[in-house]
């Protein structure tokens, strides 16, 4: 199933029709690391006070600039929704929530208007949970788990026929978020003025990920 198919069998995470609150969507093992992170469709009434309790930590705060409640937060993600302007997921290790991923087709965003976008384009935001909460719960130690959060994104992306690029636009500020893209493997564009944000314009397409990454046949949708 690719995953704007996803998108418009099952719409919004939420609703009764979906039935997808728990449903995991893709995994990806890291047998060096002795764990799996899977992707699960982001539910709103379950998942949004978790996600927002996210964004007004500190290392959040600085860059991401979210400052409304929860029931805002909600109706925030339930109007892009339904508009289509994005899907939001969130992994898991071993049923822990690690991070939120939000997905969005750039056409359909402003970031479309600073390069030659196509649609096949499709952008990522990345929200790790808070570090102390993760260790509190999965007591081995990790090592570069946003790393590996992002790697199983792109996985996922990438495991949809229809997609052949991912975008990211960090805040040129963050260094941790600049160079984690980097890290990964996406490649910087330039530098770009957003309406909220300066921001540095990467991209990584199919091909090269795929390259530096491969998709095994047990990391496809179920």
């Amino acid at each position: 199933m690719d995953i704007d198919c996803f998108f418009s069998k099952y719409g919004l995470p939420d609703t009764p029709a979906a039935g997808l609150q728990s449903h995991i969507l893709f995994s990806k093992e890291f047998p060096r690391k002795g764990y799996r992170l899977e992707i699960k469709p982001l539910c709103l009434q379950s998942d949004i006070p978790i996600v927002h309790r996210w964004t007004t930590q500190p290392y959040t705060q600085k860059f991401w600039q979210v400052q409304c409640s929860v029931e805002e937060l909600y109706n925030q993600y339930l109007k892009l929704l339904k508009e289509g302007m994005l899907n939001a997921f969130i992994v898991l290790l071993k049923g822990l929530y690690v991070a939120q991923v939000d997905v969005y087709p750039v056409l359909k965003d402003e970031l479309a208007a600073h390069y030659p976008a196509q649609p096949t384009d499709f952008g990522l935001h990345l929200l790790m949970a808070p570090y102390k909460n993760i260790i509190r719960s999965y007591p081995r130690r990790l090592e570069h788990l946003s790393q590996d959060v992002l790697i199983t994104a792109l996985s996922f992306l990438f495991s949809s026929g229809s997609i052949q690029r991912a975008v990211a636009e960090p805040d040129c500020r963050n260094g941790t978020a600049n160079l984690l893209a980097q890290e990964v493997g996406f490649r910087m564009i330039k530098k770009i003025q957003l309406s909220y944000k300066e921001a540095n314009l990467y991209e990584y397409t199919k091909d090269a990920f795929l390259k530096r990454h491969p998709v095994t046949d047990a990391e496809q949708y179920p």
